[in-house]
């Protein structure tokens, strides 16, 4: 059973992980920014929103990997019965790495959706 819910939950994490890019053209004078602009300052909140974002995701990395260090540095040096207590504490790390990374996606998305809809 928790075989199946890590497989889910890792499934989740790379198609939401996954970037496609997009190499479309803008029609001859359009501007993206021109239209973000005319709405009345908003690029300032874009922008301010952006380095948020940018801000939580290094933030996140940093502490995610530093713990996943930590934990399998432990669980090299422990015995069998700390291996398992280990392995349950790992369990919430995992899922709130996955649900923190695919919130700032998820968040990213929303952002560029808003500017879009403008």
């Amino acid at each position: 059973m928790k075989n199946k819910i890590l497989s889910i939950i890792m499934i989740l994490f790379l198609v939401f992980m996954i970037a496609t890019p997009v190499f479309a053209d803008d029609p001859p004078g359009y501007s993206q920014m021109q239209k973000v602009t005319d709405v009345g300052g908003t690029t300032k909140l874009v922008s301010a929103g952006n380095k948020i974002l940018g801000v939580i995701y290094a933030v996140g990395i940093v502490a995610s990997i530093g713990i996943l260090c930590v934990i399998g540095i432990r669980y090299m040096m422990a015995s069998p019965s700390e291996k398992a207590d280990l392995k349950s504490r790992a369990m919430p790390f995992v899922i709130g790495a996955v649900i923190m990374f695919c919130a700032v996606n998820i968040l990213q998305i929303v952002a560029k959706m808003a500017e879009w809809l403008q």
